[in-house]
């Protein structure tokens, strides 16, 4: 049935070979480029730590794009997944809200909405894994430098970085700042009100404090329309963050940095909206007005999602409007000790979170089904490690690493305007869980220059990994909760019919190695050239899907990923120009996917393995500086992400060949910066878009959960003055009003009568001023 959907309220647009604007920008700057490149001002040097080490960007064997605060600031990319937005292969959706990500890098991601799932793309900040991503965005301001790698990275960085990582390096107190700070406030239209400020000083000679806040917020981008209800707005940000560090440095040779942070968000969900499938019968979607309240009555709205009249892109129809209310704190402790020509590291962190969730996953003004996700998580990592600082040609860093977290997950399901099985009243389904995760890995890479100008590097990690699940599920009366707010699991069970999971523990454990060899060759001046091949490694998953039978309550087995690649580096004209580019091929085994499996109460998502997959492509990033008034990046991906072995024993269906999801064959991306020099300032005028191909939301492949090639174009133009303490701005994001879908998910084979789609943010304009001193 499902190959044959339609979505009939989606724009669609004929797919441009290549974005027009980014051919247009490129010609436009290409004759300045080759007149002005003699001229001084050579591209920033971008120094990372994607190694563990500080090392250049261009000096590293590793598919990498950093963006250090400058352009962070310059580039005026305010939240974390403006960022993702260039970089070439990667996708950063916030579906629930800012601080809870799904992210994908070269087509590897998660698409479960289970509390419980892990992402393959890892996330850190200052280095220290954030285990649990319900809270990964929450700390994503005052940044020194973000740094996204792309392919497996578990030889020094461990477990969970399947695909990559991305590490958000916040600005660090420093004695040599003096007294400094930073105001950022922004306003918008759609309430927008944003407020970022940050500050530091030094307390003495050996001592320095800063201290950061950030709040964000706005009254809702899309328009919520329910019968016989006013219109009102829906999809509110208010996300509040603060963050305290404190350096001490009691010698030249010793260094403590104590971090601690906390952060709430009380957003509304992102706009959704049902996007409606044709019946089995090639009957067409339900006219916009069409009273259709009963089941089978030949049309492909059986729930009545047609009875109001068809509604703006942008409008929403929840029954109540979704919303979250999360909050996330924590401590880091680093210590760092040079001993001569070696340097001892201590890393220690703790954080916790908890998330309430309640949701209206039907997108619609029936209560079809109304979801509320109760998370308590706690995570814990400590990792010594010591590298070495010699003045030869080897060079080694090793070390040992321990995490473990805690997660209690309570999960109901209420459906109480939906037609219940025979002989039951209307129905909800709940889930309790409690899961535990223990880590252990000891880690090395040996660094070896065996010949003048040739290095050879080979990393290894032992990871053992243990998985506890406790876990039981249940049936209940819709009636007796009410849908409208979140479900207590205490309010659940007291409405209990049957348990349909009895209370189960399971416990896995698995002993796999990761590791990383690479040669890289520097055959000029900036010029690199390497060849790599690397094993990524993620723990197996518990089953987040599981409701209806223990034969779901299930661990799925650990990923396993082989990454080989080429790459060239190199910086020309004076280092005014830099060209990197890899090519990659990966071998993805057991797969974890999320996928709709039969029940007795029609299909429902479940955690399975997928046999295998291969992703080969390319990546690459040009930065220009060609005078000192102008600057270019662009970048860009091509995949070709493919199941090669997928059978679906549970519908007997092979879905070998089906493409990704998330893997668009092209993207790309690109920014043009002139900056003009005046009497009193400066005024830069900025342009920055992307671009991305068609692709599907989810492994099945089908049509009315796929997105048509699009685009998006933003616009800034700011004044700096006073030295640079003052600036003024002015900007335009989705300059030209594209209208899309960035995700979407399967409501329609469990029975619900539509898919949902979850919408783009419309055109913005807003203005900016920021403080510095």
């Amino acid at each position: 049935m499902g190959t044959h959907c339609t979505v009939s309220w989606v724009r669609r647009r004929s797919r441009p070979a290549v974005p027009f604007w980014l051919l247009a920008s490129a010609f436009t700057l290409s004759p300045t480029f080759g007149a002005d490149a003699s001229q001084e001002g050579a591209l920033e040097e971008i120094v990372v730590t994607a190694t563990k080490r500080e090392e250049s960007l261009q000096d590293i064997p590793i598919s990498v794009s950093a963006f250090s605060s400058d352009m962070i600031e310059k580039l005026d990319f305010g939240v974390s997944y403006d960022i993702a937005a260039h970089v070439p292969n990667m996708q950063f959706l916030a579906e629930s809200s800012p601080s809870t990500p799904f992210i994908f890098l070269r087509g590897i991601g998660n698409t479960s909405f289970f509390p419980n799932s892990i992402n393959p793309v890892a996330v850190y900040v200052d280095n220290t894994y954030i285990g649990q991503n319900i809270a990964q965005g929450l700390q994503i301001f005052d940044l020194e430098r973000v740094e996204v790698l792309r392919g497996p990275q578990g030889t020094l960085f461990g477990r969970n970085s399947t695909a990559g990582l991305v590490n958000f390096i916040t600005r660090k107190p420093r004695v040599e700042d003096g007294v400094n700070g930073k105001l950022d406030v922004t306003v918008g239209d759609y309430g927008q009100f944003d407020v970022q400020a940050a500050g530091g000083m030094p307390l003495g000679d050996r001592a320095a404090v800063r201290f950061a806040a950030s709040r964000l917020s706005n009254s809702g981008m899309y328009d919520l329309v329910r019968p016989g209800q006013p219109e009102d707005s829906f999809g509110s940000i208010d996300v509040n963050s603060v963050r305290g560090e404190l350096l001490w440095q009691p010698s030249d040779d010793f260094e403590v940095l104590f971090k601690a942070h906390y952060g709430k968000d009380e957003s509304e969900t992102t706009g959704e909206k049902p996007g409606y499938v044709t019946s089995p019968f090639g009957v067409p979607n339900c006219p916009p007005g069409a009273v259709s309240g009963a089941l089978f009555n030949g049309c492909s709205d059986p729930f009545g999602y047609g009875q109001t009249v068809d509604p703006d892109f942008y409008d929403v129809q929840f029954t109540y409007p979704p919303v979250q209310d999360l909050e996330s704190y924590g401590f880091m402790f680093d210590l760092t000790w040079d001993i001569g020509q070696h340097t001892i590291i201590s890393q220690t962190a703790w954080d916790s979170a908890q998330r309430d969730l309640q949701a209206d996953d039907d997108a619609n003004s029936l209560v079809l089904l109304a979801d509320t996700f109760i998370s308590d998580a706690d995570w814990f990592s400590q990792e010594i490690r010591v590298a070495s600082n010699y003045e030869g040609r080897l060079n080694w860093i090793g070390g040992v690493n321990y995490y473990s977290d805690d997660l209690s997950s309570q999960i109901n399901f209420a459906a109480p305007d939906l037609p219940p099985p025979p002989g039951l009243p209307p129905i909800g389904l709940g889930q309790d869980l409690q899961q535990k995760t223990e880590s252990w890995a000891v880690f090395g890479e040996l660094t070896w220059d065996f010949v003048p100008d040739w290095t050879l590097r080979l990393g290894l990690r032992l990871t053992e990994d243990e998985r506890d699940v406790e876990m039981d599920a249940f049936m209940f009366q819709s009636l007796l909760v009410n849908s409208q707010e979140l479900i207590s699991t205490d309010e659940a069970r007291a409405a209990t019919l049957f348990p349909t999971i009895p209370r189960n523990h399971q416990t896995e454990d698995w002993s796999e190695w990761s590791g990383r060899a690479a040669l890289d060759w520097s055959f000029a001046e900036d010029q690199l050239l390497y060849v790599s091949a690397s094993r990524g490694f993620k723990g197996g998953e518990f089953n987040g899907g599981a409701l209806l039978d223990i034969s779901e309550a299930t661990i799925a087995d650990p990923e396993i990923l082989y990454n080989y690649e080429l790459g060239y580096k190199g910086s020309f004209l004076d280092r005014r120009l830099t060209f990197n580019i890899t090519g990659f091929f990966m071998d993805y085994q057991d797969q974890q996917v999320l996928i709709s499996s039969p029940t007795p109460f029609g299909l429902l998502p479940n955690l399975q393995n997928a046999g295998a997959s291969e992703i080969k492509g390319f990546e690459f990033e040009l930065h220009a500086q060609p005078t000192q008034n102008w600057y270019l990046q662009v970048g860009g991906g091509y995949l070709d992400a493919k199941f090669t072995e997928f059978f679906d024993p549970t519908i007997g269906l092979d879905r070998a060949g089906n493409q990704l999801p998330h893997a668009p064959e092209w993207n790309f991306n690109a920014i043009v910066r002139y900056e003009v020099p005046l009497q009193s300032g400066l005024l830069g005028l900025q342009l920055d878009g992307w671009w991305l191909d068609d692709q599907f939301f989810t492994v099945e492949n089908v049509e009315s959960l796929r997105e048509d090639a699009h685009g998006l174009l933003n616009a800034r133009a700011s004044y700096s003055f006073m030295n640079d303490r003052v600036e003024l701005a002015l900007f335009a994001h989705n300059l030209t009003g594209e209208e899309f879908v960035s995700t979407g998910y399967d409501t329609a084979s469990a029975g619900f009568g539509a898919h949902v789609h979850v919408l783009n943010q419309p055109r913005t304009f807003g203005g900016q001023i920021t403080l510095r001193y």
